[in-house]
């Protein structure tokens, strides 16, 4: 007699060869048993694929953050950011300081803004035109 738990082992290749020879052939005259072992089979084929999904799909909150918290937090930095630079920018042209040297950092920062536009940009258009870009790790 087959017990369920000794067709699962079967199933998974965990029984010692003289057993897996019984189940066999008790697999080849018993109809019942075939029926169990198909829908046990299908079942593992089953919770497989399911784990495998739920690797790549994450825990619970992955989605609830994908949803909301990315979106907020990226509102919240970009809001903070251009307040900080509106004070900064205030102080800057209300302080005494000689025109010359305003004028001097000014071209400094904004030549590297210029610099990081110019590199995100190029990364950019080099993101669109990689032939590499749809293939997974």
């Amino acid at each position: 007699m087959i017990t369920h738990e000794e067709l699962m082992r079967y199933i998974d290749g965990e029984l010692e060869p003289e057993r897996m020879l019984a189940v066999e052939a008790a697999l080849e005259s018993d109809t019942e048993l075939r029926r169990d072992y198909l829908l046990y089979s299908r079942m593992k084929t089953d919770l497989e694929s399911l784990g495998e999904h739920m690797k790549d799909a994450g825990t619970v909150w992955t989605p609830v953050s994908r949803a909301i918290a990315r979106p907020l937090g990226w509102i919240l930095f970009i809001l903070g950011a251009v307040i900080w630079m509106a004070y900064g920018v205030y102080a800057y042209l209300t302080s005494a300081d000689a025109m010359w040297e305003k004028l001097s950092t000014s071209a400094v920062v904004v030549g590297l803004a210029m610099l990081l536009l110019s590199a995100l940009l190029d990364r950019l258009h080099d993101l669109k035109s990689d032939p590499y870009r749809s293939i997974e790790r």
